[in-house]
């Protein structure tokens, strides 16, 4: 994913969804906080990769991994947290 339609379409399809995965990718060396680059996010049979360096307006996609009707996975989630936390309160 590229950009915020592409997003868009992807976070209608994980809606439908009980269950989603995801992981991301960052850069932290020389930074304050980690600079957040790659998200990799399965549900079901959909598979996808967002590049963050295109894709600025991630809101849509966060409210969706923390709605609470939803059971989310998250491999070593301590950086996505943060993120979660940074974007959306």
């Amino acid at each position: 994913m590229t950009t915020e339609s592409q997003l868009a379409s992807l976070v209608e399809r994980l809606e439908q969804h009980d269950s989603l995965g995801f992981d991301t990718e960052f850069v932290s060396e020389h930074t304050y906080r980690s600079h957040l680059c790659l998200i990799q996010v399965a549900a079901g049979d959909e598979l996808a990769v967002i590049d963050t360096l295109k894709v600025q307006e991630l809101d849509p996609f966060w409210r969706l991994m923390t709605d609470p009707r939803r059971t989310t996975v998250v491999h070593a989630g301590r950086e996505e947290m943060g993120f979660i936390l940074h974007a959306i309160g």
